[in-house]
């Protein structure tokens, strides 16, 4: 998640660090705030339409 710029990530098992970014989150309405913008951004940068069509003609002409 581009290193925690739009959303947290723990590994397998990490439930207590998880816990500490949850609670981070909870207690820090800034974080949340940018967090939010930047997936976001993120989302309509790389699912707009027009990246879409531009993967699907890439994969059709190249099983064709």
């Amino acid at each position: 998640l581009a290193r925690e710029e739009c959303g947290i990530t723990v590994g397998i098992g990490e439930s207590e660090a998880g816990v500490k970014k949850l609670l981070q989150l909870y207690n820090d309405s800034e974080l949340r705030q940018r967090m939010g913008s930047n997936a976001r951004r993120m989302v309509e940068e790389k699912y707009n339409m027009a990246a879409s069509v531009k993967k699907w003609k890439l994969l059709l002409s190249s099983s064709a």
